[in-house]
């Protein structure tokens, strides 16, 4: 997706732009992964012919992955779609705790 084929250039809460991907999401993450929904910040691009998909996790949602989808792969949950989020959700909880044991590691 080329910048001028942006529809617009602002990122978007997937949670309001597409609900059922957030909800689908959420879910997977959740079952899978133990992920919560206020663990990470899912967000969009929208493009003319397909979206970037954006989601940040970690110690102030500081670590991302994102890639882009045609809205038809979008609207079908394809296989491109599930192993992103099931790799996302592979490297979000790698992460969380990383962040977690550097949290309570004693200072020296």
């Amino acid at each position: 997706m080329e910048a001028e084929e942006l529809v617009n250039v602002q990122e978007q809460p997937m949670r309001m732009v597409f609900p059922s991907l957030f909800k689908h999401m959420a879910y997977q993450l959740e079952e899978t992964h133990n992920i919560h929904p206020h663990d990470i910040d899912a967000r969009v691009i929208t493009g003319k012919s397909d979206l970037k998909v954006i989601i940040r996790f970690g110690d102030n949602f500081s670590h991302e992955e994102w890639q882009r989808f045609s809205y038809q792969a979008i609207e079908n949950l394809d296989s491109d779609v599930k192993a992103f989020i099931h790799a996302t959700g592979k490297t979000c909880i790698k992460v969380l705790f990383n962040d977690y044991f550097n949290m309570m590691k004693p200072s020296t």
